[in-house]
């Protein structure tokens, strides 16, 4: 088979990019915990993870506002800021000393607030792109359990 400069030039690229190329790192919110605990109901955490270590600098964890219509951010997380590859990735109102948190979280804020209903999470990079959501924003959210006068409560956590 005869291949002509130009193709062969292109293909020599293509083959090389290929064996350079880095995967996507893809975050996810794995967790969260939108209901509180019985310490109390503001021990609220989200949980973030990605199969690669990724450097969130400047991306924004935001609610969907109670009208709907806009967005609320409730953490834009510091330069420097980095997921581990397999590690999850913390955000809470509370030192685990303080909550039923079993590891330290990475971020503390209390600006942290889940609602219990409506509940809609929006998780963008640096530049604005959508990189995860989480929930539709209508009724309760789709799962965990907050079981009132029991004290039984169940995070939501991503099973995929």
């Amino acid at each position: 088979m005869y291949i002509t400069s130009k193709y062969w030039q292109l293909w020599i690229m293509v083959f090389l990019l290929g064996m350079f190329q880095t995967g996507f790192a893809q975050v996810v919110v794995s967790e969260l915990m939108w209901m509180g605990t019985d310490l109390s109901s503001a021990d609220e955490w989200v949980e973030l993870y990605s199969d690669n270590e990724v450097d969130i600098s400047h991306w924004t964890l935001s609610k969907q506002s109670s009208s709907g219509s806009g967005e609320n951010v409730l953490i834009t997380f510091a330069t420097g800021t980095v997921i581990e590859a397999k590690t999850p990735f913390v955000i809470s109102n509370y030192t685990a000393a303080d909550s039923r948190l079993a590891v330290e979280p990475d971020v503390i804020d209390t600006a942290l607030s889940l609602p219990n209903t409506k509940l809609k999470l929006l998780l963008r990079n640096d530049s604005g792109d959508l990189i995860d959501v989480v929930d539709d924003g209508i009724g309760a959210p789709m799962a965990g359990e907050n079981n009132s006068g029991t004290g039984a409560r169940l995070s939501m956590i991503r099973i995929d």
